[in-house]
């Protein structure tokens, strides 16, 4: 019989978490988590999940996958006769976890002065513990970058047994109700964690195992019992994870060797088969000491039920109270002895926040080696910050930025000129100082000339999908400002349209601006067209701008079709909806075939149409079409008639991928891995590029009125989605009022009805 997959994927993936033995819990709205791996998310109303420590989702097949570790063909066995019979002739492949890197490294603050200050007066830990910890080289202060959003975290690392770091997770300083509405300060696993790892710290030589749910807990428990507690390792699971129980058990047996040569299906199966084949786990290996709570209790009982031995340490809590961690605990224990702290040490850190913040704006602007270019710049774009001279060859690093030259490598130009005229070349800021706008214009069309040789390019092309409304020579002339520009506005604007102001201190950005001016005769007489009125010209100036991470205030508002559930990933049914629309619109139809020349889609010019290959990723679909859609704006028949031999492949290739990039990366879709070794292989042609400032402004228009258009298609759909579950809901209370009212009536006229149990839901007919 055969098997129609697109049905099993409409099957609910509630019931189907259920039918696996998942116990799930309502976050909020339509997002459900996994009690025992609190990672996992379900949004119930798109049927999708993703599993963030492992960095995997999609539909109820993929959801069968991940969480019991099965082929293909096994999970939608499962899904049609519910139980895991054996596919013959068919290796079980486990889930591919992406390697973890720690990013934060760079960004780590040696004094760890404000997470000493959080963990002493939020917390209610000692500088002893603090101290403690720290040595152990696994607790460390960072600024966590999110948007324009610089904020300090505290960073509880895990480690293996060899000292890689394996994972982390994050805990916000700084109370920020508008970034964080739900629990008020960041708290987070770093992607690509090890989901069976957790803060760890030992005590002597481990003999015995206690687990906590959060690494605060396990400070707090450490701060409680530090003076009685002998041998022991103390792990957090970051949750309630029987997983990370038989990790660390597996390990303390094996002195670490279990986890290193097993794999993550073993591991999470070794707690019950060492109990089941060995006397190794005895009563007092392993120590509960999770929340004192409904969840908690649970999660206990059902440890009990696999009959796994261990001993239960929870936080002792009074009659009525629903709640009891190991730090409330010992902050309740603390305010027995003195007041817990108030308003005042929430305005100790925010000064300090305040003052992290200045360190930071200065250290943007710094110039140490006093080139014209910040430290920050320099940095970014591989130059040294100490040497205004990187490569030797005469041309400092801010002349060869402003005549768009490699600073990394030697100019031959450097060579055929005098010394004079060398300290003559202006650089970058006294152009932009003396706003000398034909002097920029040279040095921006010069610069092009060096663009396919270095990572200029790919910065311009994502500077574009982020600022697509401005002009080639303004993205490039941002860029060579502030590498990591996003958002610009004038001070004005950014006071009256976003509500935000301009930090102190900053330093603004400069942009070309038109203006009107009266033309004049060579004798100084304005000029008058025949109908009597002044002729005009349109003329250039530098204007200022800053950049939403040099302002604070109100948060940006987000388009419609960005306002999307907590946790959903790329949407990329509606993004296809709206380039197909698009394309529709231009009269370019578009549909899906089997390709075998390697080709990832084609532009037809002869019959207008569209061809993308079936099958391959989603991310790589959106990309091709995009591709093929600048081809059809670019390069149909009557822009190739009229462009002529000027339009070479290589032309055209640039041309599209370029777009493709741009609008791709707009829209979440990082595709560089891909799009830049393509370009590599067009630019080597670069002499056959005619007119390379041409091309860019080409790429520009482009991309910049393909997105437009996109959003403007983005915005109706999600308009409508919104429209239409409010009018479900709309019917929905209807109906239930009706139902209510009719109960009512029943109730005055003495004819009640019994209601059989827990039937009445949205399911019982009130769709």
């Amino acid at each position: 019989m055969a098997v129609n997959i697109d049905e099993l994927k409409q099957l609910s993936m509630i019931d189907v978490a259920e039918s696996l033995g998942m116990e799930l819990k309502r976050q909020s709205g339509h997002t459900y988590y996994w009690t025992e791996h609190d990672s996992l998310k379900i949004l119930a109303n798109t049927n999708r999940f993703h599993w963030f420590s492992r960095d995997v989702g999609g539909d109820v097949i993929q959801l069968v996958q991940s969480v019991k570790d099965v082929s293909f063909k096994e999970a939608v066995r499962f899904l049609q006769e519910g139980t895991f019979s054996q596919v013959e002739n068919e290796m079980i492949e486990p889930v591919k976890q992406e390697p973890f890197s720690y990013v934060l490294q760079p960004y780590e603050h040696p004094d760890f002065e404000l997470g000493r200050n959080y963990l002493k007066e939020e917390r209610g830990l000692t500088d002893d513990t603090i101290n403690t910890f720290l040595a152990g080289g696994n607790l460390a202060e960072a600024t966590r970058k999110k948007g324009d959003y610089f904020e300090p975290i505290i960073v509880f690392k895990y480690r293996g047994l060899d000292g890689k770091i394996q994972g982390a997770s994050l805990q916000g300083i700084v109370e920020n109700k508008v970034q964080y509405p739900k629990r008020g300060r960041l708290k987070q696993i770093m992607n690509h964690s090890d989901g069976l790892a957790g803060f760890s710290f030992d005590v002597g030589t481990p003999k015995r195992l206690v687990f906590f749910e959060a690494p605060i807990d396990l400070m707090s428990y450490y701060e409680l019992k530090k003076d009685t507690l002998q041998d022991v390792r103390l792990v957090s699971m970051d949750g309630l994870k029987k997983g990370v129980i038989s990790r660390y058990t597996a390990d303390l047996l094996t002195d670490g060797k279990f986890s290193q040569a097993n794999s993550y299906t073993s591991i999470l199966k070794a707690l019950d088969s060492l109990n089941k084949t060995t006397k190794l786990i005895t009563d007092d290996l392993i120590t509960i000491a999770v929340d004192n709570d409904k969840e908690a209790l649970k999660f206990i009982e059902k440890l009990k039920e696999d009959n796994i031995p261990f001993q239960i340490d929870l936080a002792p809590k009074s009659d009525g109270v629903k709640k009891m961690d190991w730090n409330e605990y010992l902050q309740k224990e603390k305010a027995g002895e003195k007041k817990m702290p108030g308003e005042k040490t929430s305005e100790v850190i925010q000064k300090k926040q305040e003052k992290l913040q200045e360190e930071r704006n200065l250290e943007r602007t710094r110039d140490s080696d006093g080139d014209g270019l910040t430290d920050e710049l320099e940095k970014s774009i591989g130059t040294n910050p100490y040497n205004s001279d990187t490569d030797g060859d005469g041309l400092t690093d801010s002349q060869e930025v402003a005549m768009g030259t490699n600073p990394l490598k030697p100019n031959p130009l450097s060579k055929e000129l005098t010394t004079d005229q060398l300290t003559q070349l202006p650089t970058l800021s006294e152009l932009i100082q003396a706003k000398d706008t034909k002097g920029l214009s040279k040095i921006m069309k010069e610069g092009i000339k060096d663009y396919f040789n270095s990572d200029q390019y790919k910065n311009y092309l994502e500077a574009i999908s982020k600022l697509p409304s401005y002009s080639a020579n303004n993205v490039m002339l941002l860029l060579s400002q502030n590498s990591e520009v996003s958002m610009v506005a004038s001070f004005k604007k950014w006071q009256s349209d976003f509500e935000r102001s301009v930090k102190k201190g900053q330093k603004a950005l400069w942009i070309f601006a038109p203006y009107e001016f009266k033309l004049r005769d060579n004798n100084g007489q304005y000029k008058v067209n025949e109908n009597g009125e002044i002729e005009k010209g349109i003329g250039f100036k530098l204007v200022p701008v800053f950049d939403v991470s040099q302002t604070q205030g109100k948060e940006i508002p987000q388009a419609v079709y960005e306002l999307t559930d907590e946790g959903k990933i790329f949407d990329y049914e509606t993004l296809y909806r709206a380039l197909k629309s698009v394309s529709d619109d231009n009269k370019v139809a578009m549909h899906f075939q089997e390709i075998d020349s390697g080709a990832r889609g084609f532009y037809n010019r002869e019959t207008n149409e569209i061809a993308i290959k079936r099958g391959m990723t989603k991310a790589q679909t959106i990309k091709t079409i995009i591709h093929e859609m600048a081809h059809s704006e670019l390069h149909n028949n009557k822009i190739v008639a009229e462009a002529g031999e000027k339009l070479t492949r290589s032309t055209k290739e640039l041309q599209a991928e370029s777009v493709a990039f741009v609008v791709s990366n707009h829209y979440g879709i990082d595709t560089s891995e891909y799009s830049f070794a393509y370009l590599a292989n067009w630019a080597k042609d670069k002499e056959s590029l005619t007119d390379l400032e041409a091309q860019l402004s080409i790429v520009q228009k482009e991309a910049s009125q393909l997105i437009k258009k996109v959003d403007l298609k983005l915005e109706k759909i999600k308009t409508l989605n919104l429209t239409k579950d409010k009018t479900k809901e709309s019917v929905f209370h209807e109906k239930l009022n009706r139902f209510k009212e009719k109960q009512s009536i029943q109730e005055k006229n003495k004819e009640p009805k019994k209601a059989k149990e827990s039937r009445f839901s949205v399911q019982s007919g009130f769709s």
